[in-house]
Formats: C-alpha cells, structure tokens, sequence
C-alpha cells in the first residue's frame, strides 16, 4: 500500500530482486567453497577404515610378534580395525542414518515444518 501510493514500488521491488540476487550467489558461492573440505573429509574416512581394517592389523601380528609395547593411538587404531570386523559396517550405518536424520530436521525446520529450530 505503501508505495503503491508513494509511488515507489517499482523501485522496492527492483531493490528486493538485488537482494534476493545476491543472497542466492552468495549461498551458492558457499555451497561451492564447501564442496572441497566435505570431499576432503570423506577421502580421510575411507582412509581411516582403510588403515583400522586392512593394513594396521597386518602391523600388529608383528609387533605381537616382537612383544613390542605399542603407543596408545596405535593401540585404539588396532581396538578400532577390530571393532569394525567384529560389527560390519554397523557403526557407519548408524553415523549415516544420524547424519541424513539431522540434516532432515535441519531442512524441514528451515522449510516452516517445526522440527528444532
């Protein structure tokens, strides 16, 4: 009502398109800069199973072997690789169904859905 009387509504909404413009480029310029950290991390966690499950207990026959005292990040490296072949794949299962469920929530709060705001 407002500026349809003042006469400036074509401006408002010409300034409002800008703004609506440049808050998408910048969520896709976000969206862009994150792509390389997720992938990063990704490449890390397969690496990590990687190590815990098929190489470091190839290292720990020897150094059982060798009745070596071993450091405690080597130790819950073992523990982990051990884990891992006694449960599958559950723990990641369980990491991947909680992540997808909060990022769920995440969207529909974002959406007007309720959900944790």
């Amino acid at each position: 009502m407002a500026g349809e009387s003042g006469g400036v509504l074509g401006k408002v909404l010409f300034k409002l398109s800008q703004i609506l413009e440049d808050d998408q480029l910048v969520r896709r310029n976000i969206q862009s800069a994150m792509r390389y950290p997720i992938m990063v991390v990704a490449a890390l966690g397969v690496a990590l199973f990687v190590l815990s499950v098929f190489v470091i207990p190839q290292f720990s026959k020897i150094y059982a072997a060798a009745k070596v005292q071993l450091p405690l990040p080597t130790l819950i490296m073992i523990w982990l690789g051990k884990a891992i072949k006694i449960t599958g794949l559950l723990p990641a299962r369980v990491f991947l169904f909680l992540s997808f469920f909060f990022w769920g929530i995440s969207i529909l709060s974002r959406a007007g859905y309720g959900g944790i705001n």
